[in-house]
């Protein structure tokens, strides 16, 4: 079973074979636009409770007298990032960096997000030039990311504890395998 969408939209398609009369049989896929999806996805159900919706507020703050309709509380960010590197789980890696973006005071946005990370590792010392970062999962095929780079990034983080705390607790799925001598870099992750 194949999950896809197009141009990274809300509508997403199934193509494939299911076995037939197996119970409980699961098939499991993300939403690019995870955030538009639930804004939809609320609108439409508010609509077909009978209140009419005449405008959605994009941007500005809260009205003074909203009414809360539900909570949802996140977990730690360790916790995200041991279910992240240990499953690779792409929406959770596009909301990130989403994320970066905001907690750096930038636009909430990929973009965003990209901005903050080739600046963080520019501020590190590495070259950042020939990066492009288009989304958080990596699935975009525009992302790219130059040998240089990676090998600065991987040497930068060897002596760095709070990495090392990372990947002890987060129990990492990661193989990488860099000979810098000879120019050849080999990695795989999730």
């Amino acid at each position: 079973m194949i999950i896809y969408s197009l141009d990274g939209g809300n509508q997403v398609f199934f193509k494939g074979e299911l076995p037939a009369n197996k119970k409980g049989f699961q098939v499991r896929g993300s939403i690019p636009d995870v955030t538009g999806f639930a804004q939809a996805y609320l609108q439409r159900a508010i609509e077909n409770s009978g209140i009419s919706i005449t405008a959605v507020e994009k941007k500005g703050p809260l009205f003074m007298h909203s009414k809360e309709l539900v909570r949802t509380k996140s977990p730690a960010l360790i916790e995200i990032l041991k279910v992240l590197n240990k499953k690779s789980v792409n929406s959770y890696a596009d909301v990130l960096l989403k994320h970066i973006g905001k907690a750096s005071g930038r636009a909430a946005t990929f973009e965003g997000g990209s901005e903050a990370v080739k600046a963080y590792w520019k501020e590190k010392g590495l070259d950042t030039s020939g990066i492009y970062i288009e989304d958080g999962s990596g699935l975009s095929r525009k992302n790219n990311i130059t040998a240089k780079f990676m090998t600065g990034l991987l040497q930068s983080q060897v002596e760095d504890e709070q990495v090392n705390k990372m990947m002890n607790e987060a129990s990492l799925s990661f193989f990488c395998e860099v000979h810098v001598g000879r120019g050849f870099q080999r990695s795989d992750s999730g």
